[in-house]
């Protein structure tokens, strides 16, 4: 019974510490604070994402029409979505794009990029560039362009990276399992 208790202690404990950075938000970017992002498609700001939910606010636009910022997802975590929170601008529409790699290399050729997207004030509180938890991005370096050349366009997206278990994780919880039942049927 004290195995039992320590296991299950051992689930729960697991458990709390791969979810406890998804409930988390921090400020990944913010022009306003940490400066204008890179408009050098050959050198994008590079991000350093959190676990849980990563917001990048900019300000693109009246001659400063495009963001370039880039980010890494290592085998043991994954993008699993991009939400646009905030979108303020006399323009009613943005331009998105992602790409893998370290920089943006697909110019306007969109079969290049792994998703891409006109975004704007109907696309507020959705998840932006197809991506979402089938559909998430993992292990690899990501490149994102935003942009708009009209009206000053200020904007919030949030990035939410989740834990991803390792197949060594998925092999110990399962032998874990399997002690539990075994030990079950034995009493």
């Amino acid at each position: 019974m004290k195995f039992k208790i320590r296991v299950l202690a051992g689930v729960v404990l697991f458990s709390i510490n791969n979810w406890q950075g998804a409930l988390a938000a921090t400020i990944a970017w913010d022009e306003s604070i940490n400066g204008s992002f890179s408009n050098i498609e050959s050198s994008p700001t590079s991000l350093n994402l959190l676990p849980g939910v990563n917001r990048v606010i900019g300000t693109i636009g009246n001659g400063t029409g495009v963001d370039y910022l880039k980010f890494s997802v290592t085998g043991f975590e994954k993008i699993q979505s991009i939400y646009l929170n905030s979108y303020i601008s006399t323009d009613e529409v943005s331009w998105t794009g992602l790409q893998s790699g370290p920089s943006w290399s697909a110019g306007y050729d969109t079969t290049q990029m792994i998703a891409q997207q006109h975004f704007g004030t109907s696309n507020l509180n959705s998840n932006i560039l197809n991506v979402s938890p089938t559909n998430s991005l993992s292990n690899g370096t990501f490149t994102m362009r935003v942009q708009q050349f009209g009206a000053a366009t200020s904007y919030q997206i949030d990035l939410t990276l989740v834990p991803e278990p390792s197949g060594l994780t998925l092999f110990v919880m399962s032998g874990l399992v399997f002690v539990v039942f075994s030990r079950r049927r034995k009493s």
